[in-house]
């Protein structure tokens, strides 16, 4: 495994890095490795996304409220995007045919645009909070995880429920509700004032696998639940960690599954069998397949590290270091050739893998 530092990257170096100056091949570190800084946000960046051809990056920022469309060729900022009281976004996703961007807030907002003229083809607001958002794989149609309240007007006592939320897009109308509270097994617990059985979920993560078959989710109780979004049905549960599931993401090409926790899984998504496992020394928070599926990019914020695994073999690729700053998400590069990163220094960065 080739072990790549970064803390060559000083920060005068950073500030040297205006948007739109450098492409992804235009520096390098001690190492050989090449690599750009993009620079356009004034607080940490939160989330970072390629769209499906690779040729443009979008970020966004829960601290300035900013969302910034990135040419990947020249890092330049092409389009900002800014609403006044919006910093609380909590991330923006190209729709799979890269035709519309969909953003996302912490307090249940959801806008989509049309990337073209950037007209806002949709708007919803939700009462609870959102945790994130995944397009169909047609691009039709939006599913929503977060806390939802049955009341947002009363005042007191009010029931709040985990529940993944799926909109049509082009009607506007909501069309599904998948409940997390399906499920009962030794992880239930009684409240004391109803003796009412019931599930304590939070959903962290939900992913739709590319066939459209299977929408998942990723749940605090150790847990992948799946459904088939089409009918609403429960399909299966599955375990196999020993702490809350930070972030599910589906292979493009195959039924796998891969969910970040105290270790990393690969699944069967049709049989709930474990493919693969790859062991830290800690916690995984985000991960992202290859386009092809044969690589596997995972952050362990622990350490500060981003490793890039082999799904096959299970060995490590490469391993990104840098102690100072913290990552808030990564992205492959459709091409396979780059990993994008958004931190918490106001930057995102494009690395080159090695070859």
């Amino acid at each position: 495994m080739k072990k790549i530092h970064f803390e060559d990257i000083t920060e005068e170096l950073i500030k040297q890095a205006p948007e739109g100056k450098y492409s992804p091949s235009r520096l390098r570190n001690k190492d050989g490795l090449r690599y750009a800084i993009l620079r356009g946000h004034f607080l940490w960046v939160s989330r970072v996304q390629y769209n499906h051809k690779g040729n443009l990056l979008v970020s966004t920022s829960s601290g300035d409220g900013l969302i910034k469309l990135w040419d990947v060729k020249t890092g330049k900022c092409i389009k900002t995007l800014f609403e006044t009281g919006n910093q609380h976004i909590e991330g923006a996703v190209f729709s799979p045919d890269g035709k519309q961007l969909a953003a996302f807030y912490q307090t249940g907002e959801v806008k989509v645009w049309d990337l073209k003229t950037f007209e806002l083809l949709f708007e919803t607001c939700n009462s609870g909070w959102l945790n994130d958002l995944t397009f169909s794989p047609d691009s039709t149609k939006i599913a929503l995880a977060g806390v939802y309240r049955d009341d947002p007007y009363r005042c007191g006592s009010y029931k709040e429920d985990d529940a993944v939320m799926i909109w049509d897009i082009r009607t506007g109308n909501k069309v599904r509700r998948l409940s997390a509270q399906y499920e009962a097994d030794d992880r239930v617990f009684y409240e004391d004032s109803t003796k009412k059985l019931v599930l304590s979920l939070v959903i962290n993560s939900i992913a739709y696998r590319p066939d459209g078959a299977y929408l998942a989710a990723g749940t605090n109780d150790c847990s992948v639940k799946t459904w088939n979004p089409a009918i609403g049905k429960h399909v299966k549960a599955f375990w196999a960690h020993d702490w809350q599931i930070k972030d599910v993401e589906f292979a493009h090409k195959t039924d796998w599954i891969a969910t970040a926790s105290d270790t990393v899984c690969v699944w069967s998504s049709e049989t709930g069998n474990l493919i693969r496992e790859f062991e830290f020394t800690n916690y995984a928070e985000r991960l992202e397949f290859s386009a092809d599926d044969s690589r596997l990019a995972v952050y362990y914020p622990n350490s500060h590290a981003v490793v890039v695994w082999d799904v096959e073999s299970g060995t490590k690729i490469c391993r990104y270091v840098d102690d100072r700053y913290t990552v808030f998400d990564i992205s492959f590069c459709p091409d396979g050739k780059h990993v994008a990163l958004a931190m918490d220094n106001s930057t995102i960065r494009i690395w080159d893998l090695p070859e």
